[in-house]
Protein backbone atom coordinates (compact mmCIF):
# COMPACT_ATOMS: atom_id res chain seq x y z
CA UNK A 1 0.00 0.00 0.00
CA UNK A 2 1.65 3.32 -1.16
CA UNK A 3 2.02 5.60 1.82
CA UNK A 4 1.12 9.21 1.98
CA UNK A 5 3.63 12.23 0.36
CA UNK A 6 4.98 13.77 3.83
CA UNK A 7 5.12 17.57 3.70
CA UNK A 8 8.81 17.29 3.95
CA UNK A 9 9.11 15.06 0.48
CA UNK A 10 7.12 17.37 -1.52
CA UNK A 11 9.22 20.47 -0.46
CA UNK A 12 12.06 18.56 -1.11
CA UNK A 13 10.74 17.57 -4.74
CA UNK A 14 9.45 20.61 -5.44
CA UNK A 15 12.41 22.92 -4.14
CA UNK A 16 15.48 20.38 -3.74
CA UNK A 17 16.28 19.97 -7.52
CA UNK A 18 16.21 21.94 -10.66
CA UNK A 19 13.94 21.48 -14.18
CA UNK A 20 15.31 21.45 -17.47
CA UNK A 21 13.13 21.81 -20.48
CA UNK A 22 12.93 19.24 -23.12
CA UNK A 23 14.05 19.80 -26.78
CA UNK A 24 10.08 20.27 -27.73
CA UNK A 25 9.35 22.56 -25.14
CA UNK A 26 12.56 24.74 -25.75
CA UNK A 27 11.63 24.60 -29.46
CA UNK A 28 7.60 25.67 -28.95
CA UNK A 29 9.19 28.21 -26.47
CA UNK A 30 11.44 29.71 -29.40
CA UNK A 31 8.64 29.93 -31.50
CA UNK A 32 6.10 31.48 -28.80
CA UNK A 33 8.88 34.38 -28.17
CA UNK A 34 9.34 35.11 -31.75
CA UNK A 35 5.69 35.92 -32.71
CA UNK A 36 4.76 37.40 -29.52
CA UNK A 37 3.34 41.01 -29.25
CA UNK A 38 5.75 42.90 -27.60
CA UNK A 39 3.78 46.45 -28.40
CA UNK A 40 2.43 46.59 -25.08
CA UNK A 41 5.85 46.86 -23.26
CA UNK A 42 6.04 50.32 -24.23
CA UNK A 43 3.96 51.04 -21.50
CA UNK A 44 6.55 49.96 -19.10
CA UNK A 45 9.33 51.32 -19.55
CA UNK A 46 10.72 48.91 -21.95
CA UNK A 47 12.14 49.24 -25.67
CA UNK A 48 15.23 46.88 -25.89
CA UNK A 49 13.45 44.09 -27.93
CA UNK A 50 16.28 41.35 -27.44
CA UNK A 51 15.78 42.45 -23.98
CA UNK A 52 12.56 41.87 -24.21
CA UNK A 53 12.50 38.71 -25.48
CA UNK A 54 15.21 37.06 -23.27
CA UNK A 55 12.71 38.34 -20.37
CA UNK A 56 9.55 36.71 -22.42
CA UNK A 57 11.44 33.81 -22.36
CA UNK A 58 12.23 33.81 -18.85
CA UNK A 59 8.98 33.88 -17.53
CA UNK A 60 7.78 31.45 -19.57
CA UNK A 61 10.59 28.84 -18.38
CA UNK A 62 9.52 29.27 -14.82
CA UNK A 63 5.88 28.30 -15.75
CA UNK A 64 7.15 25.22 -17.45
CA UNK A 65 9.38 24.75 -13.91
CA UNK A 66 5.90 24.93 -12.06
CA UNK A 67 3.87 23.06 -14.14
CA UNK A 68 6.34 20.04 -13.92
CA UNK A 69 6.90 20.22 -9.80
CA UNK A 70 3.60 20.84 -9.57
CA UNK A 71 2.15 18.60 -11.18
CA UNK A 72 2.78 15.03 -8.96
CA UNK A 73 1.00 16.80 -6.45
CA UNK A 74 -1.60 18.82 -8.34
CA UNK A 75 -3.32 16.32 -11.40
CA UNK A 76 -5.33 19.18 -12.64
CA UNK A 77 -3.06 21.65 -13.18
CA UNK A 78 -3.01 22.99 -16.75
CA UNK A 79 0.17 23.73 -19.06
CA UNK A 80 1.92 27.33 -19.60
CA UNK A 81 -0.34 28.82 -22.36
CA UNK A 82 1.90 29.27 -25.68
CA UNK A 83 -0.80 30.57 -27.67
CA UNK A 84 0.12 33.84 -29.21
CA UNK A 85 -2.12 37.20 -28.56
CA UNK A 86 -2.20 40.48 -29.58
CA UNK A 87 -1.22 43.80 -27.69
CA UNK A 88 -4.85 44.65 -26.80
CA UNK A 89 -5.69 40.85 -25.62
CA UNK A 90 -2.65 39.89 -23.75
CA UNK A 91 -4.18 39.23 -19.52
CA UNK A 92 -2.58 39.59 -16.41
CA UNK A 93 -4.72 36.98 -15.29
CA UNK A 94 -2.87 34.43 -12.70
CA UNK A 95 -0.96 32.30 -14.96
CA UNK A 96 -1.46 29.07 -14.12
CA UNK A 97 -5.29 29.14 -12.91
CA UNK A 98 -6.23 25.59 -11.37
CA UNK A 99 -9.34 23.55 -9.57
CA UNK A 100 -8.66 21.90 -6.67
CA UNK A 101 -10.22 18.80 -6.09
CA UNK A 102 -12.92 20.05 -3.96
CA UNK A 103 -13.76 22.70 -6.86
CA UNK A 104 -12.67 26.12 -5.88
CA UNK A 105 -10.50 28.27 -8.32
CA UNK A 106 -6.83 28.45 -7.20
CA UNK A 107 -5.16 31.27 -8.72
CA UNK A 108 -1.47 30.74 -9.36
CA UNK A 109 0.83 33.33 -10.63
CA UNK A 110 4.53 32.50 -11.77
CA UNK A 111 6.95 34.74 -11.40
CA UNK A 112 10.67 34.24 -13.18
CA UNK A 113 14.01 36.29 -12.63
CA UNK A 114 16.74 35.55 -14.49
CA UNK A 115 20.08 34.49 -12.62
CA UNK A 116 21.82 36.59 -14.90
CA UNK A 117 20.52 39.78 -13.49
CA UNK A 118 22.15 39.14 -10.77
CA UNK A 119 25.77 37.73 -11.93
CA UNK A 120 25.93 40.22 -15.18
CA UNK A 121 24.80 43.78 -13.21
CA UNK A 122 25.01 42.58 -9.24
CA UNK A 123 21.20 43.52 -8.75
CA UNK A 124 19.31 41.75 -5.81
CA UNK A 125 17.61 39.01 -6.41
CA UNK A 126 14.08 40.24 -6.64
CA UNK A 127 11.09 39.53 -8.84
CA UNK A 128 9.12 41.88 -10.76
CA UNK A 129 5.42 42.56 -10.76
CA UNK A 130 3.28 45.33 -13.20
CA UNK A 131 1.18 48.02 -11.69
CA UNK A 132 0.76 49.76 -14.31
CA UNK A 133 1.90 53.41 -15.65
CA UNK A 134 -0.05 55.69 -14.30
CA UNK A 135 0.63 57.94 -16.82
CA UNK A 136 0.46 56.04 -19.99
CA UNK A 137 -2.08 52.94 -18.90
CA UNK A 138 -0.78 49.52 -18.71
CA UNK A 139 -1.35 46.37 -17.41
CA UNK A 140 -1.50 45.05 -14.05
CA UNK A 141 -0.56 42.47 -12.34
CA UNK A 142 -3.59 41.03 -10.03
CA UNK A 143 -1.02 40.35 -6.91
CA UNK A 144 -0.40 43.27 -6.47
CA UNK A 145 -3.78 44.99 -6.56
CA UNK A 146 -5.87 42.29 -4.80
CA UNK A 147 -5.42 39.89 -1.92
CA UNK A 148 -6.84 37.03 -3.23
CA UNK A 149 -6.57 33.44 -2.23
CA UNK A 150 -4.37 32.38 -4.65
CA UNK A 151 -0.57 31.66 -4.69
CA UNK A 152 2.92 33.18 -6.32
CA UNK A 153 5.50 30.95 -6.95
CA UNK A 154 9.09 32.51 -7.66
CA UNK A 155 11.15 31.17 -10.22
CA UNK A 156 15.10 31.99 -10.57
CA UNK A 157 15.91 30.92 -14.00
CA UNK A 158 18.82 29.61 -15.97
CA UNK A 159 18.42 31.08 -19.28
CA UNK A 160 21.78 29.32 -21.01
CA UNK A 161 20.94 26.02 -19.72
CA UNK A 162 17.55 26.28 -20.27
CA UNK A 163 16.01 25.33 -16.39
CA UNK A 164 14.91 26.89 -13.47
CA UNK A 165 14.48 26.03 -9.81
CA UNK A 166 11.58 27.14 -7.59
CA UNK A 167 13.13 29.33 -4.58
CA UNK A 168 9.67 30.11 -2.86
CA UNK A 169 5.49 29.71 -2.91
CA UNK A 170 4.11 32.36 -1.16
CA UNK A 171 0.28 32.86 -0.32
CA UNK A 172 -0.59 36.47 -1.81
CA UNK A 173 -2.43 37.34 1.33
CA UNK A 174 1.08 36.77 3.11
CA UNK A 175 2.94 39.03 0.69
CA UNK A 176 0.25 42.14 1.86
CA UNK A 177 0.15 41.31 5.06
CA UNK A 178 3.96 41.20 5.55
CA UNK A 179 4.09 44.28 2.96
CA UNK A 180 6.74 42.97 1.11
CA UNK A 181 6.86 45.39 -1.78
CA UNK A 182 9.97 47.45 -2.94
CA UNK A 183 10.46 49.83 -5.84
CA UNK A 184 12.95 48.48 -8.56
CA UNK A 185 16.72 48.84 -8.52
CA UNK A 186 16.44 50.86 -11.92
CA UNK A 187 14.55 54.27 -11.76
CA UNK A 188 12.56 54.45 -15.00
CA UNK A 189 10.36 50.82 -14.04
CA UNK A 190 9.74 52.75 -10.91
CA UNK A 191 6.10 53.93 -12.19
CA UNK A 192 5.42 50.52 -13.63
CA UNK A 193 6.87 48.12 -11.27
CA UNK A 194 7.29 46.52 -8.09
CA UNK A 195 9.01 43.90 -6.65
CA UNK A 196 9.91 41.29 -4.28
CA UNK A 197 13.36 40.28 -3.25
CA UNK A 198 14.45 36.71 -2.51
CA UNK A 199 16.34 38.34 0.95
CA UNK A 200 12.81 39.21 2.59
CA UNK A 201 11.40 35.72 1.49
CA UNK A 202 14.37 34.38 3.66
CA UNK A 203 14.14 36.72 6.03
CA UNK A 204 10.21 35.93 7.01
CA UNK A 205 11.12 32.14 6.78
CA UNK A 206 9.04 31.88 3.65
CA UNK A 207 11.86 31.01 0.91
CA UNK A 208 12.07 26.84 0.38
CA UNK A 209 9.02 25.85 2.41
CA UNK A 210 5.96 25.40 1.69
CA UNK A 211 2.43 27.59 2.79
CA UNK A 212 0.18 25.73 1.15
CA UNK A 213 -2.72 24.56 3.08
CA UNK A 214 -2.83 20.28 2.37
CA UNK A 215 -6.02 20.40 0.31
CA UNK A 216 -4.55 22.56 -2.03
CA UNK A 217 -1.66 20.57 -3.04
CA UNK A 218 -2.27 16.29 -2.84
CA UNK A 219 -1.00 13.82 -4.66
Amino acid sequence: MKTKTTLQEKESYIFGSLYRLSEDEWKKLQVFVAEYDYSEHKHRGQTNLKVMKEQNAVGKIAEFVTYHKLKPFMKHMPEPDLQIYDAKHKSFDPDLPYITRHGRELKISVKGQATYMHMRYGYPISWLFNKGNIDKGGGRDQVLHSNHQGLVVFVLVDYEDRSGRISAIVPVRLLHELDLWRPPDKEKLRKSKQTIHLSDLREHGLAGRLHVRQEQLVK
